[in-house]
This record gives structure tokens, sequence and C-alpha cells, in this order.
């Protein structure tokens, strides 16, 4: 499973030249929480991470250590997320189809779809 990268997060928080306090008004969290995420003492749930990638102006998987499994990973994230979070479901697809992990992107899209989301168009 893709590790998320507190050190990728911090060199995007860098280079927007943003705070951890303004990353945290802007991700709608605290700013203890990006300071233990970017030293990899907490890990950020899905939704956090999406309010983060939003944030950063980023992708969800730029946030990611490459990793081979990411079908596997996909999956895993996808049965986690409640139903008003499917739409995420789609972005994140959208997001491995742009680096050619298709069979990852077909998972997130497979679950939309089960959660009633339309994949192609993610409404």
């Amino acid at each position: 499973m893709p590790a998320f990268s507190g050190a990728r997060m911090r060199a995007r928080r860098d280079a927007l030249g943003l705070s951890r306090e303004a990353l945290a008004r802007l991700a709608s969290c605290s700013a203890s929480a990006i300071n233990k995420v970017e030293r990899g003492e907490m890990s950020p749930s899905p939704r956090l991470v999406g309010r983060l990638a939003g944030a950063l102006a980023c992708e969800v998987a730029d946030l990611y250590e490459p990793d081979a499994d990411h079908a596997a990973w996909a999956a895993d994230v996808a049965a986690h997320l409640p139903g008003s979070d499917a739409r995420f479901l789609v972005r994140v697809a959208e997001a491995y189809e742009r680096i050619n992990e298709f069979e990852a992107a077909a998972a997130l899209r497979d679950q939309a779809a089960r959660l009633g989301i339309d994949a192609e168009e993610g409404a």
C-alpha cells in the first residue's frame, strides 16, 4: 500500500509559501495535525488527504510515495469511504489514470459505481 508522504506534503506547502497554520485553515484541520502528518507521527484520513490535496492545489496521488500495488491500496481506500465521500473516489481514479495506473483507477471507479456515483461525471 502506498504510504502517505509527509515530506511530499511539506515540500508542496513550502513551494507554495504556506505556513502550517495557513494550510491548516485551508484544509479545515489544526496546525498540530499538519505538523504531525508532516513528521509522520499521524496518518491522515482519506477525507483529510482530499482536503490537503485541494488546499495544496495538487493531485491526491502527489501526496503518496510511489508503490507497485496501487490497485490493492485503491480498493482498500474505496472500501472505507462513506457514501458522502464517494466523489473523492472519482478524483483519485482520475489521478491514477494520469499516471497510467489503470487497474487502480478501475477499482476506484467500480466502488464509486457501487455507491451510486457516476464515475464519468463525478456527480
